[in-house]
């Protein structure tokens, strides 16, 4: 019977990970995939700001992203939470409107205005 109990406890010690995310009031706290490119992001999630930084080489060609920094609207659960994509072009940093607008289904849409173009970064978790 104790060792039913100890291997339960450590079932749920180590299975899981972090709860499903079904809205933006979510913790987004983790390290999430983009679906088209396979890039992956670290998200720390600190509540009123949200901050998305690339785990992969940010420093290589032009273009390269840098780091999303968002902000929630402070009252307005599940609103749009905008800030900006930090990207470097041509040894210059360039900032980029951007806007978390959805998460369900464990995921994150993110739409970004590059160059008055909207680009969209979908979020899974890794």
């Amino acid at each position: 019977m104790r060792r039913a109990a100890v291997a339960l406890a450590l079932a749920a010690a180590c299975g899981g990970g972090r709860p499903a995310v079904t809205s933006c009031d979510d913790d987004l706290t983790g390290v999430w995939r983009d679906r088209d490119t396979g890039a992956a992001y670290d998200a720390i999630d600190a509540r009123r700001t949200i901050e998305l930084h690339p785990m992969f080489d940010s420093a290589g060609p032009a273009d390269s992203a840098h780091a999303l920094a968002l902000t929630r609207s402070p009252g307005a659960p599940g609103a749009i939470i905008d800030g900006h994509e930090v990207f470097w072009r041509d040894g210059a940093r360039v900032r980029w409107p951007a806007s978390l607008k959805t998460c369900t289904d464990d995921t994150l849409w993110i739409t970004v205005q590059r160059d008055g173009r909207p680009a969209t970064l979908t979020l899974a978790p890794r």
